[in-house]
C-alpha cells in the first residue's frame, strides 16, 4: 500500500489542478470580501450621515448578519465583538 493517490481516481488533483483551484478560491474570497465591505460601509455610512433611521439600521444589520454570518466563526467576546 502506498500514500500516493491513484491519478485515475476522480478525487485526485494534480499539482497544477490544485494550484488552479487555490487561485480560484483566492479570487472568490477577494470578491466576496469586497462585496461584504461595500454593504457594511454603505449602511454604516448612511446611518452616520443621518440618512437612515435606527430602525432601518437594525434591519440592514440583521440582513447583513444573515447574509454574511461571522467573518471568523467562534465565540463572541463581551460587548458583542468577536475576537
Amino acid at each position: 500500500m502506498t500514500n500516493t493517490p491513484d491519478p485515475e481516481d476522480e478525487n485526485y488533483f494534480s499539482p497544477v489542478q490544485v494550484r488552479e483551484w487555490m487561485h480560484q478560491e483566492i479570487a472568490d474570497i477577494m470578491q466576496a470580501s469586497g462585496l461584504r465591505l461595500k454593504e457594511l460601509t454603505d449602511f454604516v455610512s448612511a446611518y452616520s450621515a443621518g440618512e437612515i433611521t435606527p430602525l432601518e439600521l437594525r434591519r440592514r444589520q440583521i440582513a447583513y448578519i444573515r447574509r454574511w454570518r461571522e467573518a471568523l466563526p467562534g465565540p463572541d467576546v463581551p460587548g458583542g465583538h468577536s475576537r
